[in-house]
């Protein structure tokens, strides 16, 4: 397991988030940001854009078939995430095409922010623990939930099948794993408005978390 970044002489507080498909991640990345002046780095969004590249494209073709891609030669998602998770051996060629190309372009991201932005950058990523690069980061929260509640949520969020909902569930990490890695765990137990009560102040926490250890840190050079 990576640790967490040491000694960084630049302006950012990283804060990594990670959490299965429908735990509550992306409501909590919500409050975090309006908590202090931030930036928010999406991975989802960011593998949006490596998977349309060309080269991966084409691999991607080679292995889940010509109909993945659209007339414009795009990712067809809601054609390629049911074949990617309709086994565990679909599942980990996806991510032997596009884990280094994605984890490549997050990294050149922080990069790019640490030369240009002072303050919280939040890597919303449901896959930090999958890659093992809490080293990209200060401080690591995990947003978990009851798998059962996240099914439910799925099919209603998306019309997938109950089925397919189970399959991607299944398909992830359990929480116990992604709170074992994390720094702190936010659990997704309760009503909604309960929920997002706890979103709130987790991150006040961070917030006076980041702005302390930023008002700390030695400036470069």
């Amino acid at each position: 397991m990576s640790g967490r970044r040491v000694a960084p002489r630049d302006g950012l507080y990283v804060v990594g988030v990670t959490g299965g498909v429908a735990s509550g991640k992306s409501t909590f990345v919500r409050h975090l940001a309006a908590a202090m002046p931030s930036v928010v780095v999406d991975a989802d969004r960011v593998g949006h854009g490596v998977l349309d590249r060309a080269e991966i494209a084409g691999q991607l073709v080679r292995a889940f078939g010509e109909d993945v891609l659209d007339e414009e030669g795009r990712v067809r998602r809601a054609v390629l995430g049911p074949r990617a998770f309709a086994t565990p051996e679909r599942l980990a060629t996806l991510n032997h095409i596009v884990q280094g190309p994605l984890t490549g372009a997050v990294e050149e991201e922080l990069a790019r922010l640490a030369g240009t932005f002072h303050g919280l950058v939040i890597l919303d990523a449901a896959l930090l623990v999958e890659w093992d690069k809490g080293s990209w980061c200060d401080f690591v929260v995990a947003v978990t939930a009851d798998p059962r509640e996240r099914v439910e949520r799925l099919v209603l969020r998306t019309g997938l099948g109950r089925a397919e909902a189970e399959r991607r569930v299944d398909a992830q990490l359990p929480d116990g794993t992604r709170a074992a890695y994390a720094d702190a765990t936010l659990e997704n137990a309760g009503t909604l408005a309960e929920f997002e009560a706890a979103s709130r102040e987790c991150a006040r926490a961070i917030a006076a978390r980041a702005l302390a250890a930023l008002a700390a840190r030695e400036p470069v050079g």
